[in-house]
């Protein structure tokens, strides 16, 4: 993880460079993310783990490796720097902190005439995840999605 200090020398041509990232040509972007989304949904894990061997340089063997073990997860946890726990966990209460002002709530309302109005907010049974480790890492997508 890159980190910039504004006491650092090369600060402002850093941040510029960082500013400069949301300027990329998104309708090229989404195009490509269009073909990788529809191969997945047509090849399921086969074209997953292809894109996995594409954008992580890591090849999945089987579809039991797309899944992270929970004594793994424990691991990689304990050997995190402490600092580096603590910024996660300072990120993880601010997250969780502002999505539950988000959390849609099942509503219903009875007009004069009978006529019966609302949503029922229900959860899905499963949902997977991918979080690409490519040029940049992204620990508030990992969080904001644990969240979920």
């Amino acid at each position: 993880m890159n980190t910039l200090c504004t006491s650092d020398a090369n600060f402002s041509s850093e941040f510029t460079k960082l500013l400069g990232r949301g300027k990329m040509d998104m309708e090229h972007v989404s195009t490509i993310v269009n073909s990788i989304i529809s191969e997945i949904k047509t090849e399921k894990n086969t074209a997953l783990k292809r894109h996995i061997a594409k954008f992580d340089n890591w090849t999945p063997s089987s579809d039991e490796d797309l899944k992270i073990n929970t004594d793994d997860m424990k691991t990689a946890y304990d050997v995190l720097d402490e600092k580096l726990k603590a910024a996660l966990h300072l990120a993880y209460d601010r997250i969780k902190k502002y999505h539950e002002k988000q959390l849609p709530k099942s509503w219903f309302d009875t007009e004069e005439n009978g006529t019966i109005l609302g949503q029922k907010v229900t959860a899905v049974d499963k949902a997977g995840l991918y979080i690409p480790g490519g040029k940049a890492a992204y620990p508030s997508s990992l969080i904001m999605f644990c969240l979920g």
